[in-house]
């Protein structure tokens, strides 16, 4: 059996986006994207605790009306996601106008003409020559179709639906990403306030102990070098307050800038964090990550760059094309609708590359350079998706440890700072030891709220990761717009009725 037949035989056998064998040579097919996916394991390796599977969309875990509210309102209005719907909806235009291609195409035309010819040498004319007016006026329809017989136009229209579907992907990867940072946006603004409130409480107490010194030492019962102390400390507690609240501020700005808001420091007064999510369930699919839209838009552009190395491919084949021309040609304009004068032609032809200095092979081998980068890439991305997963799983538990034994800490500091200021109002204990405890105090509680947001922001990453919480069901996307859904099923569809055509 020739290589031809064989190449035939597997192109109505294979899938859509797989390439023809190479022209001239029966040569191994290209792989496809899962043929790409990096070994692993049926479950994550990190240690998982027992919970129940979150119900609804990932941020429900968080039990926060007001940060639902923000991701509403940052998926309708964020500018970013507005300009990614706009790409999507680009792209599905271009695959429309790829699989034109595969239709027979029509043109009609009227046009008319008028000229004046010399006719020289008649024994008549004399020395002037003999002139005469001749009109044409012309009506016609014209179809042209190239018959797709090795597959160029379909594999291209493959290409540009693969494209549509990756942009498709994008959308939704951008909006995943939106939401997560609003949400590690809307936990920052609450720390910064948390930690700010912190400052200004400590700075207020140093307040109150430097004036209580200030008046022990005018009656000359406390050292100057305690007032000192004071005084240093009071001075250091404001410069700290000073920059918790430029903190809480540019916070507050970069999540009204995620709310497409304009930055005018205005989201509503809010300090205490969430409560902490519950944890996460054991035996976790390690496929829930597949979900993810930005692996599937790495797998669509692999497919795109495969289609397009099979329409590269079949442009080395004979081109076939019909065509068909009819209408009216007449000296008067009255007569174009008049059927005697009416004129037609059918035509067809085969156009065969033979010599073009080796563009189309460079131009095949460019597109299988192309595909062969995609499909690297999208197994380094899958990679990259499963570590960051292993990576957010086994911060968990350490992260939890972090805010129990803080809790601990700031609960024994505080008792340390009552017992110092006890004893030093007995004169059993200098004024060091109430600083001191007042110090730790501070550290303590600061770190504290630091780790409990530390807590929700790698939940947070762990739902990116994963492409959203725990269900293995794919998330609905909230906040997408109308126009959004009805181009997303027009895609669909479109990859429908070729995925028909082909078969």
């Amino acid at each position: 059996m020739s290589c031809l037949a064989i190449r035939l035989r597997a192109r109505r056998a294979l899938a859509a986006l797989l390439p023809l064998g190479a022209f001239l040579g029966c040569t191994a097919e290209p792989p496809k994207p899962e043929e790409h996916r990096p070994d692993a394991p049926a479950a994550w390796q990190a240690e998982l605790a027992s919970a129940r599977v979150l119900e609804g969309p990932w941020w429900a875990s968080f039990e926060d009306a007001e940060l639902s509210a923000l991701l509403d309102e940052a998926l309708r209005a964020n500018r970013d996601l507005r300009a990614a719907a706009s790409r999507v909806e680009a792209a599905v235009v271009a695959a429309r106008i790829a699989g034109a291609d595969l239709l027979p195409q029509a043109s009609a035309g009227l046009g008319g003409k008028r000229g004046r010819q010399n006719v020289f040498g008649f024994p008549f004319a004399g020395d002037d020559p003999f002139h005469f007016t001749i009109t044409n006026w012309n009506l016609s329809l014209d179809l042209a179709w190239e018959l797709d017989v090795w597959g160029r136009l379909r594999a291209f229209e493959r290409a540009a639906l693969a494209d549509a579907a990756a942009a498709e992907a994008d959308w939704s990867a951008a909006a995943l990403s939106l939401s997560g940072l609003v949400a590690e946006a809307w936990f920052s603004v609450i720390e910064t306030r948390q930690q700010a409130r912190l400052a200004d409480e400590t700075a207020q107490a140093y307040r109150e102990t430097e004036q209580q010194l200030r008046d022990r030492a005018e009656l000359g019962v406390a050292p100057q070098v305690d007032l000192a102390l004071a005084e240093a400390d009071r001075a250091s507690a404001e410069a700290l307050l000073a920059q918790r609240r430029s903190q809480e501020a540019a916070a507050v700005r970069q999540l009204e800038i995620l709310l497409g808001r304009y930055p005018q420091g205005a989201i509503a007064e809010r300090t205490e964090l969430p409560a902490l999510p519950p944890p996460v369930p054991a035996g976790l699919p390690a496929e829930l990550v597949h979900r993810r839209p930005d692996l599937v838009a790495a797998e669509r552009r692999a497919q795109a760059e495969l289609a397009r190395g099979e329409s590269a491919r079949a442009s080395l084949y004979p081109r076939l094309a019909l065509t068909a021309s009819g209408g009216t040609a007449t000296e008067e304009f009255e007569d174009l609708v008049d059927g005697d004068f009416r004129v037609w032609s059918i035509g067809a032809n085969v156009v065969q590359p033979i010599f073009e200095g080796g563009r189309l092979r460079a131009r095949v081998e460019f597109e299988d350079a192309r595909a062969r980068e995609a499909l690297e890439s999208f197994a380094d991305a899958l990679l990259r998706a499963y570590a960051e997963v292993e990576t957010a799983l086994a911060r968990e538990a350490p992260l939890r440890a972090q805010v129990d034994r803080l809790e601990a800490a700031v609960a024994s500091a505080r008792e340390a700072l009552r017992l110092a200021e006890a004893r030093y109002a007995e004169g059993v204990e200098g004024f060091l030891l109430v600083l001191e405890a007042r110090r730790r105090v501070l550290v303590n509680d600061s770190a504290r709220i630091a780790s409990r947001r530390a807590v929700l922001q790698n939940r947070v990453e762990l739902y990116l990761a994963l492409g959203g919480g725990f269900d293995a069901r794919v998330e609905e996307r909230a906040g997408a717009p109308l126009e959004y859904a009805e181009r997303e099923e027009q895609v669909r569809e479109a990859e429908a009725a070729a995925s028909g055509a082909k078969e």
